[in-house]
C-alpha cells in the first residue's frame, strides 16, 4: 500500500472532526472519491474501517462520489457500521456474486442487493439514515442503453441508495435504476475526481482507489481487458464498448491531472504491486483477508501519523 500526495488531508479529517465532537462548523470542505474495482472494493471498505476505528466518523468528510464497487463501502460508513463491510465482501465470495469465466464473467447483483439490505450479512443501509447524513453522496453509473455516464444522487435514488450501488457495481450485467437501464459505472468513469472537483469546490480531495496504478498492472491484464470486455458487453451500443475498454487509460489520466492540482490538498491511497494480490473476480477467502487486514493496517498507521498532537 502506498499513500502520494500530502498527508495534511488525513490531518484535516482529524480537525474537522474535533470541531462536529465541539459542536462547531467544519473547517475544511473534504471531498472522499473512491474507485471501482469489483471485489477489490474490499480495499476501500477496510480504509474507512480504520477511519471509523481511529474515530473518524462519515460525517467529517462534505461529500463522497463512488464508482462501482466503492459504493458498498460508503453505504456502511454513512450507516456508521464500516467495519461489517468486508465481512460482507467475503460473505459475497462464497455466495456465488462472481460467476462464469473469461467473457462471461458476471456478477449476480442481486446478492449484493440482499446483502446491503441486511438479509444474509449484519449489515443494513437504511435509506432515511443516507437521507438525514448531512454529506451529500453521489454514485457514478453507466446508461446501458444511450451510452455515457450520469451521476445519481444516493438520498434521492429511486427506489434507494442500495439499488444505487447496485447499479453502479453491475459489472458485466445490467440493473434497472428508476427508469434507466444502467451498468457498472466505471466503465464510463472508473475515477470520477474532475467531476467531484467540478459540483463540490472542495478544499481537500481524498481518493481511495482499490487497485494498483494501471501501468503497474500485468501487461496480459492491461492488453487484454479491451478485448475481454468488448466480449462481455458486446450488445451494448458501441460508445459504451470503447468507454469500457479504455477505463485504464481514462484513470491513468485522471491520476496525472489530480497530481497537477495546486489550490486543493489532495491523497491518493491505493495499493501496489507488492500488496495482496486481488482481482475484480477473486472469491478466494484469505487472499480477500490478507488484502484488508493490509489496507487497514496501513490506514491506522498513516492516520495515527496524520493525527495533531493535541489528540493523543
Amino acid at each position: 500500500m502506498k499513500i502520494r500526495g500530502n498527508d495534511v488531508v488525513l490531518r484535516h479529517l482529524f480537525e474537522n472532526q474535533e470541531a462536529i465532537n465541539s459542536g462547531h462548523e467544519m473547517p475544511h470542505n473534504i471531498l472522499m472519491v473512491g474507485s471501482g474495482g469489483g471485489m477489490c472494493g474490499v480495499i476501500v471498505a477496510a480504509e474507512m474501517a480504520a477511519m471509523h476505528d481511529a474515530g473518524i466518523t462519515a460525517k467529517a468528510t462534505n461529500h463522497f462520489i463512488t464508482a462501482s464497487a466503492s459504493g458498498g463501502a460508503v453505504a456502511g460508513y454513512l450507516c456508521g457500521m464500516p467495519s461489517r463491510v468486508p465481512i460482507m465482501f467475503m460473505h459475497l465470495a462464497v455466495s456465488g456474486f462472481v460467476t462464469g469465466k473469461g467473457p462471461f464473467r458476471r456478477v449476480h447483483i442481486q446478492r449484493l442487493a440482499n446483502a446491503l439490505r441486511g438479509e444474509v450479512c449484519p449489515i443494513y443501509v437504511e435509506q432515511e439514515r443516507i437521507k438525514a447524513h448531512p454529506s451529500t453522496w453521489h454514485v457514478v453509473v453507466s446508461d446501458y442503453e444511450n451510452g455515457g455516464w450520469v451521476f445519481e444522487d444516493a438520498k434521492k435514488a429511486s427506489p434507494d441508495a442500495v439499488e444505487a450501488v447496485c447499479a453502479s457495481m453491475a459489472i458485466g450485467t445490467t440493473r434497472k435504476l428508476g427508469s434507466r437501464v444502467c451498468t457498472d459505472g466505471s466503465y464510463c468513469m472508473p475515477l470520477p475526481a474532475a467531476e467531484g472537483i467540478k459540483r463540490t469546490k472542495p478544499s481537500d480531495i481524498l481518493i481511495l482507489t482499490n487497485r494498483p496504478h494501471p501501468e503497474q498492472l500485468p501487461w496480459l491484464e492491461r492488453n487484454g481487458w479491451p478485448i475481454l470486455v468488448h466480449a462481455m458487453l458486446w450488445k451494448a451500443p458501441l460508445s459504451l464498448r470503447k468507454s469500457a475498454a479504455a477505463m485504464d487509460r481514462v484513470l491513468a489520466v485522471e491520476l496525472e491531472r489530480i497530481k497537477k492540482l495546486k489550490h486543493i490538498h489532495w491523497a491518493h491511497v491505493t495499493p501496489t504491486t507488492e500488496s495482496v494480490p486481488i482481482n475484480p473476480w477473486t472469491v478466494d477467502i484469505l487472499q480477500l483477508q490478507k488484502a484488508t487486514d493490509e489496507a487497514k493496517c496501513f490506514m491506522l498507521k498513516r492516520l495515527k501519523k496524520a493525527q495533531p498532537s493535541r489528540h493523543i
